[in-house]
C-alpha cells in the first residue's frame, strides 16, 4: 500500500499555518519512524535466523546426559586464548562433578567444525573453559594448555571415568558383572555405516525420480570394547525387559547415554542395558 506525500504547500506560503499540511507533516513522520523501526526489526529477525541455534551435549561416563542451548552465564566471544582477557566456565564446573559416574580420569573435546578430538586428562581440566557466542559458537578457551586444546564448533564433551556404574552392563556365565562403560565405548574406534530407513519414488518409467534416505551411524563390536569376549552367543536385555539371543556378529551404536544394537540382519535391537553370556 502507498500513502500520498505529506503536503509542502505553493510557493511562498506557510503551510505549517494548515492544519491539514501539519497533520500530513505529523503522519508522514510518523510513517517514517514506522518503517525505521519496522526495517530495524527485520534486520534483528534476520540476524538471529542467520544465527542457527548451537547445542553441546555432556555424554560419556556421567549420570545422565545433558544438552546445553543457552549459554548463561557463559560470556560473549571477546576471548583471545593466551591474552588472560576473556570470561568463562572452568570446563569441570561447566560439567559439573555432581554429574559425573565414577573417577574422572580424562574429558575429550569433540569438534563439529574439523572433526577433530581433543583428549586432556581431568587434573587441569579446570584450567580450561567453555566460551559461548551466537556468533562462534561454543568454545573451549585454554591459555595455560598446549594450543591444541583451544577447540572451535565444540558440539560434545565426553567424560571417562574410572570405576564408572554407567554403561552396558555384562553379566558372565558364571553370573559375576562387568560394566562396559559408555565413555570406553563413546572414545574407542569405531566404524562409520549408513543404515537404509526408507525410499520414496516419483513418476513412472523414464521420468520417475527415486530417492533413499540413510542414516549414519557410529558403532563398535563388543570385542573392541570388552576384552574378554572373544565370540560367541549372548542375549540382550533392553530397557523394557525385552530378552534377543543374537550370536555376537552385530555391532553396537551408543550416543547420549543410549545403546541399540544392530543385528548382521539389519534389525535393530533399541535401548539396550545388558547382555548375558549363558553357562557352556
Amino acid at each position: 500500500m502507498t500513502r500520498p506525500a505529506a503536503y509542502i504547500g505553493r510557493s511562498g506560503a506557510d503551510p505549517f499555518h494548515s492544519i491539514g499540511a501539519r497533520l500530513s507533516i505529523y503522519g508522514a513522520a510518523a510513517v517514517l519512524a514506522f518503517l525505521v523501526a519496522a526495517i530495524a526489526l527485520l534486520a534483528a529477525c534476520g540476524a538471529e535466523a542467520d544465527t542457527p541455534q548451537r547445542f553441546i551435549g555432556i555424554e560419556g561416563d556421567v549420570k545422565e546426559y545433558r544438552s546445553i542451548k543457552t549459554a548463561d552465564p557463559v560470556s560473549d566471544d571477546k576471548a583471545v586464548p593466551g591474552d588472560g582477557n576473556f570470561e568463562g566456565i572452568p570446563l569441570t564446573e561447566f560439567i559439573g562433578e555432581y554429574n559425573i559416574s565414577g573417577t574422572p580420569r580424562e574429558v575429550w573435546i569433540m569438534s563439529s567444525g574439523d572433526g577433530f578430538a581433543v583428549k586432556i586428562a581431568w587434573a587441569g581440566a579446570e584450567k580450561a573453559y567453555v566460551i559461548f557466542s551466537k556468533i562462534n559458537g561454543w568454545r573451549v578457551v585454554a591459555p595455560e594448555h598446549p594450543v591444541s586444546v583451544n577447540a572451535q564448533d565444540v558440539d560434545r564433551i565426553i567424560v571417562v571415568s574410572d570405576e564408572s556404574g554407567s554403561g552396558l552392563m555384562v553379566v558372565k556365565a558364571d553370573s559375576s558383572r562387568d560394566v562396559v562403560p559408555f565413555g570406553d565405548m563413546l572414545t574407542s574406534p569405531m566404524t562409520l555405516s549408513y543404515r537404509l530407513e526408507g525410499k520414496a519414488d516419483i513418476g513412472e518409467g523414464a521420468e520417475s525420480l527415486s530417492s533413499e534416505v540413510y542414516s549414519r551411524e557410529l558403532s563398535v563390536t563388543l570385542s573392541d570394547v570388552y576384552e574378554p569376549y572373544t565370540g560367541g552367543a549372548f542375549e540382550i536385555t533392553t530397557a523394557d525387559g525385552e530378552r534377543y539371543l543374537t550370536d555376537g556378529g552385530g555391532r553396537f551404536s551408543v550416543g547420549r547415554q543410549i545403546i541399540d544394537y544392530i543385528e548382521t540382519t539389519g534389525d535393530v535391537y533399541e535401548d539396550v542395558t545388558e547382555i548375558s553370556f549363558r553357562a557352556p
